[in-house]
């Protein structure tokens, strides 16, 4: 499970910390930005689009 810390809700700062501090050690891999997490996604499709130009231009 991946924690984007700046998109967490909460009713209370309490029930925050608990899910930054407390939660995070027992069921996330990691703890990132919505910036970072968008990051991720277009590199992924990045790569992806590569590869595909690439296994295509293989099979010409």
């Amino acid at each position: 499970m991946t924690l984007v810390s700046d998109a967490t809700a909460a009713f209370l700062p309490e029930m925050l910390y608990a899910a930054h501090e407390r939660n995070r050690p027992t069921c996330t891999q990691a703890i990132l930005t919505t910036d970072r997490l968008v990051e991720g996604f277009a590199a992924q499709v990045f790569c992806r689009r590569r590869l595909v130009t690439q296994l295509s231009a293989e099979r010409s």
